[in-house]
């Protein structure tokens, strides 16, 4: 499973398998922000069983020629 998150403070969306979140949960770990690591306010923006479908219905990513795009 794959979740796809937004961070509140510089609106950036990335995607986590769900096993990462559950080993970093177990180990007292909080998620943050790739692309800033101090931001810790991010909200699930949806939980999706495959990757490619997490892609499609993300705002962020766009089907060109076949091939999915990042538009952002």
């Amino acid at each position: 499973m794959y979740i796809a998150y937004k961070c509140k403070t510089c609106r950036k969306s990335f995607i986590l398998l769900e096993d990462e979140v559950r080993h970093s949960e177990l180990e007292s770990r909080y998620i943050t922000c790739p692309y800033h690591a101090a931001h810790r306010d991010i909200i699930v923006t949806g939980k999706y069983d495959d990757l490619k479908e997490c892609m499609e219905k993300h705002p962020i990513f766009k089907r060109v020629n076949g091939k999915m795009k990042q538009i952002k």
